[in-house]
C-alpha cells in the first residue's frame, strides 16, 4: 500500500486534500495531512473520511524525519524555506517529494544524489510555477514539431479579486497566496528578461517601475510587472535563439505604481527593523517617513496622482490607536496591516489569469500563439488559486506513486509526455486554456 502524506492544511491545500483522499479510496493507498492547525480546513471542506489528519509539529525534525521515513510520497505545502530540509530527508530515506515551490540552488545540489536513490524531487507544479510550465511545453512542441521557430515568447499570470468584491477596496487586490511572498515581491534577485533581442535587468527595488499594460474584454486593462529572470527558463524551455523571452505577474492597473511608493519608502524592507519597538503604528510610520502623517508624506513626496493617494490612505499606515510593534521587521509590519486591509471575506470570489504569448515563423509567414486561462473561485477558501496550486500537486504526486513520471532527481514540469497528461486531467477537472493562432506582420 502507497502511502502518501501531506505537510501543512493551510489555504492552498484544500483542493489537494480532498482529491488526493478521493484518489487515495479508490487505489487503496493510505493519505495521512500533517500540522498544528486544522481548523480552517475543515471548517471550509469539512472532516474528510477518507484520510487521516494528525497534529504534528513540523518544525521538530525528529517528528518530520519520522513522517518522510514512513512515507512512500511527500507533498508538502509548507513554506518554501522548509523546503529543503524536507527533501534532505526524502533522499535519506527513499521517498519521494513534490512542491509548488520554485528549485532553490540547494534543492537542485541534491539531483545527483537523488538520482542514485531512485528518489524524484518534483517542484515548480502549482500555478506559476507550475501550470505555466505544463502549457508552455505542450504549446512549444507542438508547434517546434510542424517545424516552427520561436521568435517571442511572453508568459503572464495572477491571482487577482473579481470586480464586483474590491468595491471599498482601492487596491483592487486581497490575498490568496501566501502574503510574505506578495510583501516581499521582487526581492529574490534582479529581474532579468529580453526584449527583440535586448537584455533587461532591473534592481529589485525598481521592479515595479516597469510594467506593461494589457487589454482583456471582460476584465478592462491588466498590467504586469517582470517576474524573477525569465532567462533562466530559456535552456528548459528549449527556446535558444529567442529574441524575446519574459516573465511577469499580473495586477489591476495602478497597483504597481502605489506599491512602488511603499517599496522606496522602505515598507518592505526585511532586513530592518526587528530590534526596534514602535509605541504604535503612527510612530512606526513617522520613523519609516520622517513625517507625521500621510497627508505631510503625500506633500513630502509632492504626490497628487488621486488615484494613489486614495490606496495609501486605505492602509492607514498612521493611525495612532493600535497596539506596541516590535521585534519584527518593517515588511512584517505591513504584512500585518495588509492582512487586515486585504483580506479574502467569506464571500469573496478570487480569480486566476495566466496568459502566453508565444511569436513564431513557419513557412516565412509570421504567427502568434495566444492561450489564456481563466478560473473564478467559487468563494471563500475554495478559491480559485487553491484549485490552481492544489490540484496540479496531486496529479503529479499520482503520476509519481502509478509510474508515469520515470525520471529521478530534482524536476521541473516540463515534461510533453506526462505534462500533457496532468493537462488533460487538469481539463476534465476544469482548469482549461482558450488557444488561438492568427498570422502576423512580419
Amino acid at each position: 500500500m502507497q502511502k502518501i502524506a501531506i505537510l501543512g492544511a493551510g489555504r492552498s491545500a484544500g483542493y489537494l486534500i480532498d482529491h488526493l483522499a478521493l484518489v487515495s479510496k479508490a487505489k487503496s493507498w493510505e493519505l495521512k495531512v500533517y500540522d498544528n492547525n486544522f481548523e480552517g480546513y475543515f471548517s471550509s471542506f469539512g472532516e474528510n473520511p477518507n484520510c487521516i489528519f494528525e497534529n504534528s509539529n513540523l518544525a521538530d525534525l525528529k517528528i518530520l524525519e519520522s513522517i518522510v521515513k514512513y512515507s512512500d510520497l511527500i507533498i508538502s505545502v509548507l513554506p518554501p524555506s522548509m523546503h529543503f530540509g524536507v527533501a534532505r530527508f526524502c533522499v535519506l530515506h527513499g521517498t519521494h517529494l513534490v512542491t509548488a515551490s520554485y528549485i532553490s540552488p540547494e534543492m537542485k545540489a541534491l539531483h545527483d544524489v537523488a538520482v542514485e536513490n531512485d528518489v524524484v524531487l518534483l517542484n515548480e507544479l502549482g500555478l506559476d510555477p507550475g501550470i505555466d510550465h505544463l502549457s508552455a511545453a505542450k504549446a512549444i512542441f507542438e508547434i517546434q514539431e510542424k517545424g516552427g521557430e520561436i521568435v517571442g515568447f511572453e508568459s503572464y499570470c495572477g491571482g487577482l479579486i473579481t470586480e464586483n468584491d474590491c468595491m471599498g477596496n482601492p487596491w483592487k487586490y486581497k490575498f490568496t497566496w501566501n502574503p510574505r511572498n506578495v510583501v516581499l515581491a521582487g526581492q529574490g534577485g534582479k529581474s532579468k528578461w529580453l526584449a527583440n533581442g535586448e537584455l533587461h535587468q532591473i534592481a529589485p527595488s525598481d521592479v515595479f517601475k516597469h510594467i506593461q499594460r494589457f487589454d482583456f474584454s471582460e476584465l478592462g486593462q491588466i498590467e504586469a510587472y517582470p517576474n524573477r529572470d525569465s532567462l533562466n527558463y530559456i535552456d528548459q524551455y528549449h527556446l535558444l535563439g529567442v529574441k524575446t523571452m519574459l516573465r511577469g505577474t499580473l495586477r489591476r492597473v495602478g497597483y504597481c505604481d502605489a506599491w512602488q511608493i511603499l517599496i522606496d519608502a522602505g515598507f518592505t524592507d526585511d532586513e530592518k527593523g526587528q530590534d526596534l519597538v514602535f509605541a504604535n503604528r503612527r510612530v512606526w510610520f513617522e520613523f519609516i517617513t520622517k513625517c507625521k502623517s500621510v497627508e505631510d508624506w503625500f506633500i513630502h513626496l509632492n504626490l497628487t496622482n488621486n488615484q494613489i493617494i486614495e490606496k495609501l490612505k486605505f492602509l492607514e499606515l498612521d493611525l495612532e490607536n493600535t497596539v506596541p510593534l516590535e521585534n519584527l521587521s518593517h515588511a512584517a509590519h505591513l504584512q500585518n496591516i495588509l492582512q487586515d486591509k486585504w483580506k479574502l471575506n467569506e464571500s469573496d470570489k478570487d480569480e486566476v489569469l495566466m496568459v502566453h504569448k508565444i511569436d513564431y515563423t513557419l513557412n516565412n509567414l509570421a504567427f502568434r500563439y495566444s492561450a489564456t486561462l481563466r478560473i473564478i473561485g467559487e468563494g471563500g477558501a475554495h478559491t480559485a488559486m487553491a484549485k490552481t496550486v492544489g490540484l496540479p500537486l496531486a496529479l503529479g504526486a499520482i503520476a509519481i506513486l502509478d509510474g508515469i513520471i520515470k525520471e529521478r532527481g530534482c524536476l521541473m514540469p516540463f515534461n510533453v509526455v506526462w505534462g500533457k497528461q496532468i493537462l488533460l486531467q487538469l481539463e476534465e477537472l476544469g482548469i482549461q486554456f482558450a488557444e488561438s493562432t492568427q498570422q502576423i506582420n512580419n
